[in-house]
């Protein structure tokens, strides 16, 4: 199910999408309890593992099983239409 941000407060909302990777690095590089919400955006605004891992430091195996998640949902909301 893919759901806008603007319509589910508090779950990692975004900016417009001209300054979106700043704010994604910016929300990544320090732990808050939004920051599995901005690992989301960063996976579908086209951010590397490397990259997540490099700002977070969280385990590679975890931001593996995240992006495998993302990607199941991607695939959902493809199959849906």
């Amino acid at each position: 199910m893919t759901r806008n941000p603007a319509e589910n407060p508090g779950k990692g909302n975004l900016p417009e999408k001209s300054n979106e990777r700043e704010v994604i690095t910016r929300k990544l590089s320090v732990p808050n309890a939004e920051r599995v919400f901005f690992i989301r955006h960063a996976l579908r605004a086209g951010f590397t593992l490397e990259e997540l891992f490099s700002l977070t430091r969280i385990d590679r195996w975890f931001l593996t099983q995240l992006k495998e998640i993302v990607d199941f949902e991607e695939e959902l909301a493809a199959a849906k239409g």
